[in-house]
C-alpha cells in the first residue's frame, strides 16, 4: 500500500541589526525563559519548581489552550483568506517555531508572541505545552509523525547559554554553526529540510543575506492511511460548483463517516489509522463568507466535539492545493498584535544572542501542499522567518454531507485538539 505522508517546514532567520542599541522600557525581568527538564511532566492545573526553574510554572487546562491555539490559527487564516481562492496553512508548524523564537525574546517583544499563540500564558507553561504536544503526536504507534527543529548560527556569533539549553532540552533542536557569508549556507538548510520532510518541501530558500546570522527550522512530517481506505468502485466522477460560478468535473469519493452538525454547518470526521487523528471537513449551510464571520476557535472546537455514533454518507472530492506563492505574513502578525519583533527601533531579541535592537525579523513567509484521495492524505508546507538589521447507531434519518461547493477542512489530532494543517478548498 503506497503511505502518505504529511509534511511541513517552519523556519526563522536571523540578521544584526544596524539600528542603535538601546534597552527596551519596561523589561519584564520575570520573563526570562525558564524550562521543565525532560521526563517531568506538568499535569494540568499543576505548580511545580524544580532545580532549573526560578519561577513557578502554571500549566493552563487543555480545553482553553486549545481554544486559544485555534482561535490564532482561525484569525490568521482570515487575514490571509481571498474569496474563490484556496488557502492552506499549518498551525501546528508554525506555532512550534514561534514558540521556539520566544525564548530568544525578551519585554514586550516576547509578550506579544505569547498573547498571540496563548492569549496570556506564560512563556514556561508554552514551552511545557509544546513539548508535551510534540512528545504526544509522534508516539502514534501506525502513523508516523516526526517533529524536527534545527538552529542554525552564524560563526561570527554565539547564542546565549540559556536560549540554546531551552532549544535543545524542550524542542529537541539541532544547533548547527554556519558561514551566512557563503552562499552555499542556504543549500545546506534547504537540504536539511528536504531530508526531515522526505523531499516534499524543496529550495525553502532561494539565498540568505549576508547579514544573517541566526536561522530557525523547524519540520513537521506525518505519513498515515486512512482506517477505512475507499475502494475504487465508491470513488465517482460529479461536478463541483465554484464560488465564481463555474463547474468542475472532479472525482468524489463516498464513504460513511462520523456526523458533525451544529446549526451553522454540517461536516463528517474521517480517521487515520491512529482513529485520534482525523480528516475533519466542514461545508457551510450558507456561503462560506457568511460562515467565516464571526467563527471562533470555541465554535470551530464544539463542531468536532458534536460527533459521536451518527454517521453520514460522506461525498468529499479528491483535490489538491498547491501553494505555488509564497505567502507573505508580516503584515498579517503586525495586525493581530506581533509588531515589535518587525521593528528594529524596539525588537528585543537579546535573551536570543546580542543586545537589545541587534536582530529584528524582516521577513515571515509560509509555502504549503496537500492532496487527498481515497488512500490518505498528502501534505507539506514551508515557513521562513529573516531577521535583519536594527501547523455506531443507524440514524432514524439517513444523513448525507456532500461537499460539491467549498468547504474548510482541517488535519486533527483528537486527544490535544491540535490542528496540524488548517485550509478552505474553493476549487478541487
Amino acid at each position: 500500500m503506497k503511505k502518505r505522508w504529511l509534511a511541513a517546514a517552519l523556519c526563522a532567520v536571523f540578521l544584526t541589526a544596524c539600528a542603535q542599541q538601546h534597552p527596551e522600557e519596561n523589561i519584564v525581568v520575570s520573563v526570562a525563559p525558564n524550562f521543565t527538564p525532560l521526563g517531568e511532566t506538568l499535569r494540568e492545573g499543576e505548580t511545580v519548581q524544580t532545580e532549573f526553574s526560578q519561577n513557578m510554572v502554571s500549566i493552563p487546562d487543555e480545553e482553553s489552550f486549545s481554544v486559544a491555539s485555534m482561535d490564532w490559527a482561525l484569525q490568521l487564516f482570515d487575514q490571509l483568506r481571498q474569496e474563490g481562492q484556496n488557502l492552506l496553512i499549518s498551525p501546528l508548524s508554525i506555532s512550534q517555531t514561534l514558540g521556539l523564537a520566544a525564548n530568544g525574546m525578551k519585554g514586550d517583544t516576547q509578550k506579544q508572541l505569547t498573547d498571540f499563540l496563548g492569549q496570556g500564558i506564560t512563556l514556561s507553561a508554552l514551552n511545557q505545552k509544546y513539548t508535551s504536544q510534540k512528545n504526544h503526536l509522534e508516539n502514534y504507534p501506525q502513523t508516523d509523525v516526526r517533529i524536527a527543529n534545527s538552529i542554525w548560527y552564524d560563526n561570527t556569533i554565539s547564542p546565549k547559554e540559556e536560549f540554546s539549553t531551552i532549544a535543545a532540552d524542550q524542542y529537541h533542536a539541532q544547533l548547527q554553526a554556519a558561514d551566512f557569508t557563503d552562499p552555499s549556507t542556504a543549500e545546506y538548510i534547504n537540504h536539511w529540510v528536504e531530508e526531515h520532510t522526505e523531499g516534499k518541501i524543496q529550495n525553502l530558500f532561494s539565498s540568505l543575506s549576508e547579514e544573517t546570522k541566526l536561522c530557525l527550522v523547524n519540520a513537521v512530517y506525518f505519513n498515515g492511511t486512512w482506517e477505512d481506505e475507499i475502494p475504487g468502485y465508491a470513488v465517482r466522477e460529479g461536478e463541483f460548483y465554484c464560488t465564481d460560478g463555474s463547474i468542475r468535473s472532479v472525482d468524489y469519493m463516498h464513504s460513511e463517516e462520523i456526523y458533525l452538525h451544529n446549526d451553522r454547518a454540517s461536516g463528517i470526521l474521517k480517521p487515520y489509522k491512529d482513529s485520534d487523528l482525523a480528516f475533519m471537513a466542514i461545508l457551510p449551510e450558507d456561503s462560506m463568507e457568511e460562515y467565516w464571520s464571526g467563527l471562533t476557535g470555541e465554535e470551530l472546537l464544539e463542531l468536532l466535539a458534536s460527533a459521536g455514533e451518527e454517521t453520514a454518507d460522506m461525498v468529499l472530492p479528491v483535490f489538491e492545493i498547491k501553494m505555488d506563492e509564497r505567502i507573505k505574513l508580516n503584515s498579517v502578525l503586525e495586525s493581530l498584535g506581533i509588531t515589535n519583533m518587525f521593528d528594529p527601533s524596539c525588537a528585543d531579541l537579546s535573551a536570543m544572542a546580542g543586545e537589545p535592537g541587534d536582530l529584528y525579523v524582516s521577513q515571515v513567509v509560509h509555502k504549503t501542499f496537500l492532496r487527498v484521495d481515497s488512500k490518505g492524505t498528502e501534505a507539506a508546507a514551508a515557513t521562513g522567518m529573516a531577521v535583519e538589521a536594527g501547523a455506531t447507531m443507524v440514524p432514524q434519518e439517513r444523513k448525507e454531507v456532500i461537499f460539491d461547493r467549498p468547504f474548510l477542512f482541517a488535519v486533527m489530532d483528537l486527544q490535544t485538539q491540535t490542528a496540524l494543517f488548517l485550509g478552505v478548498c474553493e476549487t478541487p
